[in-house]
């Protein structure tokens, strides 16, 4: 069983006015969403058991956000950024693996779509858009009835060796089952180790939201800081 870890201690004052409400009274509406994925610096999570193979998001249909902000899931330039104060505290204690910001519609939960993301170090160690030798990859849904939810299922993705295992010996190949405890390795140089490897954690999660409100989703290693806003005329 895992232990209880602590949840993120800065949300409260990161200073943002929060407003909320129940109802989007117009799915048509334009909406600004802005994510921060972050890695905790204490590691004593490590010390638990994990997934060796923990299973992935399926991508399909996901949509993958696209460089013109004027269309539908269009990334948000830098200076349309609001979490840069946010930011800086956050990197006291965790370490900032992403941000991204874009704009889209919402509707209801059975219509609305995936967005794909990918970010963070790339451990392919070139140019290629491979997700999955990113540090982060996955898909965030947001949809809108009653409420305002959002559906995550994010790998987190970083060089380990293997330390314990009850089931399996060193040398455990990707697909193997069952779980192992973990320390973390040099990004840099993991390749050169043959005892590591790029192993995956997984965060999949299902919640509910306040327009304009901070709200995080948790992991022991790493979580998701999302808020979402109407967007504003002329803004």
């Amino acid at each position: 069983m895992k232990k209880p870890h602590k949840r993120l201690p800065l949300l409260l004052s990161i200073g943002l006015t929060f407003i909320s409400l129940n109802v989007l009274a117009n799915a048509d509406k334009w909406y600004r969403v802005e994510v921060l994925v972050i890695e905790a610096k204490d590691k004593s999570a490590l010390a638990e058991e994990w997934p060796l193979n923990p299973g992935k998001p399926s991508l399909a249909n996901a949509i993958d956000l696209n460089q013109d902000a004027t269309r539908d899931f269009g990334l948000l330039n830098d200076n349309q950024l609001t979490l840069g104060r946010a930011k800086k505290r956050l990197q006291q204690n965790y370490r900032l693996i992403m941000h991204k910001g874009w704009r889209q519609t919402l509707s209801d939960k059975d219509n609305a779509p995936k967005v794909h993301l990918i970010g963070g170090q790339n451990y392919s160690g070139n140019n290629s858009t491979d997700s999955q030798h990113f540090e982060v990859e996955g898909v965030l849904k947001l949809s809108s009835g009653r409420y305002l939810n959002v559906d995550a299922d994010l790998l987190f993705h970083k060089p380990m060796k293997i330390i314990s295992s009850a089931n399996v010996e060193l040398g455990i190949p990707d697909n193997t089952q069952g779980t192992a405890r973990f320390v973390e390795v040099p990004s840099k140089s993991w390749q050169d180790d043959s005892s590591a490897r790029l192993q995956t954690f997984r965060l999949k999660e299902s919640s509910r939201l306040k327009i304009d409100e901070l709200h995080y989703i948790d992991h022991p290693l790493y979580g998701i800081i999302i808020v979402v806003s109407p967007e504003k005329a002329n803004s």
